[in-house]
């Protein structure tokens, strides 16, 4: 037997190594330094669910604003806001509450609903403060910037005749003191956040910057006659319902790269005086651009249009940029003026 085993040896230390090779390789052991998985626990800290908007965590949030670029911020990012009828106590103190804050003389105060989800309607005119139009002095809580930002759309709407006739002909008209807008003072967070329902910004100057980036819009989202103080910017966003921005002013640049217009959009009317980028955005309903001043360059480079496109009788002071655009439908350029 001793005189076997010598013999045996190396085949049994062969078959040893084969037998562990084949469990190491068919049954690895654990990496050291590879992630275990979360535990259920775990993984809800790390992706936590949003957190209704209660009146004592609005009021909390009202009394304790952040500091953002500089600017005292009321932060509602990350929760879920029921503006729905069935929340209507909610609903008929959230707006007050929220403009007492938001309107208060000195300082512009920022509003941040980031990564929100709003329900039901939204309305930006019971945030605001209401500013006439013309003839009226404006209220001393506004800065002189913006009492002269304001004062430029003045003149504006003088001059390119937006007022009737029979208005301009007499300033101290008493119908005149009717005509108001909402003013917005500081910046507008909008990052990531999802209204469920139709949201109203018509009629509003936004005297500071708007950060809308990755925005989605479920329902109709409605910009009509609506002035962009500052720089704007709607990149990535998702208009799921129908888009409104007829007879509005982008004073600054304004961003819409990215984007997806799922339904009809409407930019009839309105004046970019900037650099307007809708570089790869997708429109899968009818886009209408018609009389447009377009006083900086317009970027449409890479832009997908799956219906009717409309440029007809706008006008380009600058460069027009269409490279590898792709019109699957009609596109209408009916008396348009480019001056480059």
């Amino acid at each position: 037997m001793r005189s076997l085993l010598p013999k045996l040896l190396p085949f049994l230390i062969s078959s040893f190594l084969s037998l562990l090779l084949f469990l190491l390789l068919f049954f690895p052991l654990p990496s050291p330094l590879s992630p275990l998985p979360l535990s259920p626990a775990h993984a809800a800290i790390a992706q936590p669910d949003k957190i209704p908007l209660t009146l004592d965590l609005l009021q909390d949030k009202l009394r304790n604003p952040i500091q953002s670029d500089g600017l005292p911020t009321i932060d509602l990012h990350g929760l879920v806001i029921d503006l729905r009828p069935e929340n209507q106590v909610f609903r008929d103190q959230f707006y007050p509450l929220l403009q007492a804050q938001l309107q208060k003389p000195g300082t512009p105060v920022g509003l941040d609903l980031s990564y929100s989800q709003i329900q039901g309607e939204f309305q930006i005119s019971l945030l605001g403060l209401r500013a006439p139009l013309y003839g009226q002095a404006l209220s001393p809580i506004f800065s002189q910037t913006e009492q002269e930002q304001l004062q430029r759309d003045r003149r504006r709407l003088a001059q390119l005749g937006k007022l009737s006739k029979s208005l301009l002909a007499n300033p101290n008209d008493s119908t005149n003191s009717s005509l108001q807008i909402t003013t917005f003072r500081g910046p507008l967070k909008l990052i990531q956040t999802r209204f469920a329902g139709d949201a109203d910004f018509t009629t509003t100057f936004f005297l500071n910057r708007i950060e809308a980036q990755g925005v989605q819009f479920l329902q109709t989202s409605d910009w009509s006659q609506t002035r962009f103080s500052q720089s704007t910017s709607f990149a990535g966003a998702t208009f799921g319902g129908d888009a409104q921005f007829r007879s509005s002013i982008f004073f600054g640049k304004v961003g819409f790269d990215q984007a997806q217009f799922q339904q009809e959009v409407n930019f009839q009317g309105s004046e970019f005086q900037s650099t307007a980028n809708f570089n790869r955005a997708v429109f899968r309903q009818n886009a209408n651009f018609s009389r447009i001043q377009w006083q900086g360059n317009a970027d449409f480079a890479q832009t997908r249009w799956l219906a009717q496109a409309m440029f007809s009788r706008s006008i380009f002071s600058e460069s027009f940029f269409l490279a590898d655009a792709v019109f699957e439908k009609t596109a209408l350029f009916r008396e348009v003026r480019f001056n480059q």
